[in-house]
């Protein structure tokens, strides 16, 4: 099985060793998401990777993948949205918390 996602990342034209990359990222987006205070990062990094490979899917002629990815990449970008920290919201949005 690894070896399948070793030659697919190749066949997409990425550097050796990207796959670890993502990998890690993957994991670390992972676990945050188990953090409350850490999720909305968590859910901002996963999101932006499956923009990555939205893009990848989609360069590739791979549609299928590209819609699943995307309906990931959306539910991630609203789980970043919504727990987004206080600093970053506009003032009118705190007062009505």
């Amino acid at each position: 099985m690894a070896k399948d996602r070793i030659e697919r990342f190749r066949s997409y034209g990425y550097p050796d060793h990207f796959y670890l990359v993502i990998g890690v990222l993957e994991v670390l987006g992972g676990v945050s998401l188990l953090i409350p205070k850490m999720t909305g990062y968590g859910a901002a990094l996963l999101a932006v990777i499956m923009g990555g490979a939205y893009l990848t899917h989609l360069t590739h002629h791979e549609t299928p993948n590209a819609i699943a990815t995307a309906v990931f990449m959306i539910i991630l970008g609203l789980l970043a949205y919504g727990r987004r920290p206080e600093w970053i919201r506009p003032k009118q949005e705190l007062q009505n918390l």
